[in-house]
């Protein structure tokens, strides 16, 4: 979500507030936010929301995330010669 003047932003996963942790982390990049989940599980799963409040008014913008399964991460070690 973008907007001006910089507004006061809050995070919702299936209606409940969304506080940050060593988990999930929010990011703040001029005017642009975003929501980081390092490991994601299936308690994640459901509608997420981010509402922005300002001087101006509110906005808000959501996504459903669904969890399908684990995926495995494999990590290449390539050398370019």
């Amino acid at each position: 979500m973008t907007t001006r003047p910089e507004p006061s932003v809050t995070w919702f996963c299936n209606g409940v507030k969304i506080e940050a942790d060593d988990n999930v982390r929010f990011e703040h990049t001029t005017g642009v936010y975003r929501l980081v989940i390092r490991q994601v599980d299936k308690s994640h799963a459901g509608q997420w929301r981010c509402v922005a409040n300002n001087d101006y008014g509110q906005a808000s913008c959501y996504c459903d995330l669904t969890i399908i399964g684990k995926v495995k991460v494999m990590l290449i070690r390539v050398k370019v010669i």
